[in-house]
């Protein structure tokens, strides 16, 4: 592989062509043996060591501002994230008032106007109004109930 200074005079020579424009720079660390405290260059390598030999062989400062931040940027620029996943939703409805709701599956994906609900037995409520309204009736089926104020 090319030594740094070889690649520094490389890339200096690009910039110098016109280049500056399609190039980016980065760091490679992929491995612990790279870091700093394993003996590696780490993550200040380039800033610390590449860059200034980049310099002595005539990168510009505009360059090399070009090269590692606006190329980055506007890289950067053209990604839009995905839009968010359809949120995973249960239907359910209330065995008194029969009023219909939905909820998250998954607790994350819970928002704050999903509904509260009361279980008894193998019964869901909306409420306790319409829970104790189904307990005074003595939990028959078929049971209907007004649904409760809002």
């Amino acid at each position: 592989p090319p030594s740094d200074e070889e690649l520094a005079a490389a890339l200096a020579r690009l910039c110098a062509e016109g280049y500056a424009d399609r190039l980016l720079l980065s760091l490679g660390v992929s491995s612990r043996l790279q870091l700093a405290s394993c003996g590696g260059g780490g993550f200040g390598f380039l800033q610390r060591a590449f860059l200034p030999r980049a310099r002595r062989h005539g990168l510009s400062a505009a360059d090399e501002e070009r090269i590692t931040t606006s190329n980055a940027a506007a890289l950067l620029c053209y990604w839009t994230p995905p839009p968010p996943p359809e949120r995973t939703v249960r239907h359910w409805s209330c065995d008194a008032c029969h009023r219909g709701y939905v909820e998250a599956v998954n607790e994350a994906e819970a928002l704050p106007e999903d509904r509260v609900y009361f279980e008894k037995f193998s019964y869901r409520y909306c409420s306790t109004a319409c829970l104790g309204a189904h307990r005074r009736a003595e939990f028959v089926q078929p049971f209907s109930a007004p649904p409760p104020p809002e």
